[in-house]
């Protein structure tokens, strides 16, 4: 499968270095816009650059575009297309219908990958459930089909979830750092710890993960005495406050690209 990028950004890059680290330089075309970045991928991995996005587009069977919301459809628009294409879109807010209508006779999806996908780590929500689109985005990590587009807008906040837990990492990390930890060895114990609870949940998806806290907290221990300090101060208020406030942010940067 031959797959290209539109728009070399930190996210499009991120998205052909793993590409690169998961054997694919030779099947990427990227584009030339953000030259200095395209430039390093074809010098380091040898990967492909084209001369502009139609040759982007007519040497591809997936697309990805990674550029601002607000440029997605006119960048899109009057590119070659063909039957059998596929175009995805990881620009926040634009719908899959109107992708479609821009990308003719193409057909589009809308998926959310993130940075960490230079690492082959990203969770990537989708929709709609293409597989020649769920194929192209596996190298760069987990993906999961969301059944209807309102649910996948809701999910794509988790872009910015994804950023707030580096702030909740670096301040967990810190009271280790104060009480004498070396700070890689904290600021590692700490991610690893957070990948831990993500496998232990995402093994089982079904099992609400309160379920397991409630196993984890024994009476008197220290699980117990921290969630009790959190619930007492409404801790996980601010957490929903921002998961709405992103949300929000997602339907205006939607209405901005229409």
């Amino acid at each position: 499968m031959k797959v290209g990028i539109i728009g070399i950004g930190h996210l499009g890059f991120a998205l052909a270095e793993g590409y690169a680290r998961a054997g694919m330089a030779r099947d990427l075309i990227v584009s030339p816009r953000g030259r200095e970045k395209a430039s390093l991928l074809r010098a380091t991995h040898g990967i492909r650059v084209a001369d502009d996005n139609a040759d982007v587009v007519r040497n591809s069977d997936v697309v990805i575009i990674a550029t601002r919301p607000g440029d997605v459809i006119s960048t899109v628009r009057l590119l070659p297309w063909r039957d059998g294409q596929v175009l995805i879109s990881a620009a926040a807010g634009i719908t899959a219908g109107a992708l479609r209508g821009a990308a003719a006779p193409a057909d589009a999806a809308r998926a959310m990958p993130v940075l960490a996908s230079r690492y082959g780590e990203s969770a990537i929500p989708l929709y709609p459930d293409i597989e020649k689109a769920k194929e192209a985005l596996s190298p760069l990590g987990r993906v999961t089909p969301i059944k209807d587009e309102d649910a996948f807008s809701a999910a794509s906040a988790l872009g910015g979830w994804f950023g707030w837990l580096f702030a909740l990492t670096g301040e967990t990390a810190d009271i280790l750092i104060e009480s004498g930890v070396e700070k890689a060895a904290a600021r590692k114990v700490t991610a690893d710890m957070m990948r831990a609870a993500g496998a232990m949940i995402a093994e089982t998806p079904e099992k609400d993960p309160r379920e397991t806290l409630g196993q984890l907290a024994t009476p008197g221990g220290i699980t117990e005495a921290g969630i009790k300090t959190l619930q007492d101060g409404d801790a996980f208020k601010p957490w929903r406050d921002a998961m709405a406030a992103a949300t929000a942010r997602l339907q205006a940067l939607g209405r901005s690209g229409d």
